[in-house]
């Protein structure tokens, strides 16, 4: 049988550290097909309005349909409804 020498200790070390750094780039290529939308609500003074950002913080493209804020003790509202 033969022993392994510093030739094979190279390739081991070599190949352990391929197979890591390609499952870490392989989890990070997956965290970035993921859709994420970032949801900012800020309070405008000089209207005492509010006003709803949202922010597309992903690589994938995101269609938005519909929009329905809840207020509290007022139920769900349409932000049509808002406005009218």
């Amino acid at each position: 049988m033969l022993e392994p020498g510093p030739r094979d200790t190279i390739t081991l070390l070599l190949a352990a550290y391929a197979a890591l750094l390609s499952t870490v780039l392989g989890l990070r290529e997956l965290g970035k097909a993921r859709r994420s939308l970032r949801i900012f609500l800020n309070y405008v003074a000089f209207n005492e309005s509010y006003t709803v950002t949202l922010t597309n913080a992903g690589f994938r493209p995101i269609t938005i349909t519909s929009l329905v804020i809840d207020i509290p003790n007022a139920g769900p509202v349409k932000p049509a409804e808002i406005l009218a």
